[in-house]
């Protein structure tokens, strides 16, 4: 009699799984191979500790690829949200964080699984207003769901909070402490929604910003990606799942921008939300 309760305690420990870690690997995914990986101390905070448990002291072998698409259709969400441990703020402040900006306890961390551009499981992390979090875990799910690509997504700290660095790297991310993009030298210039939180960018390589009054183009290698009528992996494109999952829950792609904006710019990477619209 103690078979089945055994089976539905992996399937349980499998339902936790899509929700923090998976690793990609070609035919099925080995959980021990997490502790060949370095995980950084604020990392594993972010993780619950049954999972940890599970992962390090269970000796479960691997699982079924398919058993993880079968937890997502189900609706397993992608994401998983949580204040920001005390190592994480020291890292980022005066990086891509600043206190005048915004609260420490007003941000969250978001672990996002994610599809990549190779067809396979990925994980990061993303910074992002806490009144914005349970709506991006619906978001991240909806995506994941229709395996739309993402090629990564890293805090931007890793490129030393350089935007310029991470989108030519092609990584999606939010928080950031900056002026608006052509406010830089400015005498009064325009805090960007980036250092609230409340804004994102989606693939920012096939997603340009184009400001053609300014002969402007970021990243400087997405040269390729001007021309929008094509459609290449990791473009976003109105009406797609990417589109329709952030608009419909009412943000504002910068997409639509060349058409109200006097300047004529447009930002296709660009997702942004007025926190009064919640």
């Amino acid at each position: 009699m103690t078979t089945p309760i055994l089976i539905l305690s992996f399937f349980t420990v499998l339902s936790l799984i899509p929700h923090h870690i998976i690793k990609e690997f070609p035919n099925d995914i080995n959980l021990p191979a997490i502790r060949n990986r370095e995980v950084l101390s604020w990392e594993v905070k972010c993780l619950p500790d049954k999972l940890l448990k599970t992962m390090v002291f269970n000796n479960l072998k691997s699982y079924d690829i398919k058993t993880i698409e079968t937890l997502i259709q189900d609706g397993a969400p992608a994401a998983k949200a949580t204040s920001l441990p005390p190592e994480l703020t020291e890292k980022i402040s005066g990086v891509s964080y600043d206190p005048r900006c915004i609260f420490r306890e007003d941000l969250a961390l978001l672990t996002i699984i994610h599809w990549g551009f190779d067809n396979a499981y990925h994980y990061g992390h993303m910074i992002v207003h806490k009144k914005l979090a349970n709506e991006l875990i619906e978001i991240f799910t909806e995506l994941l769901q229709a395996h739309y690509p993402i090629e990564k997504i890293k805090l931007i700290d890793e490129y030393d909070a350089n935007d310029e660095k991470s989108m030519e790297d092609n990584n999606s991310s939010a928080l950031c402490y900056r002026v608006v993009t052509g406010d830089e030298h400015k005498k009064n210039p325009r805090w960007s929604k980036h250092s609230f939180g409340t804004a994102i960018d989606i693939n920012p390589l096939q997603n340009p910003y184009i400001k053609p009054a300014k002969n402007l183009l970021l990243p400087k290698n997405s040269y390729a990606y001007i021309n929008r009528t094509i459609n290449k992996k990791g473009m976003i494109i109105k009406n797609d799942a990417c589109y329709k999952a952030f608009v419909s829950r009412g943000w504002i792609w910068g997409g639509d921008w060349d058409t109200k904006d006097a300047l004529g710019r447009v930002d296709y990477q660009h997702f942004e939300k007025d926190l009064n619209n919640l």
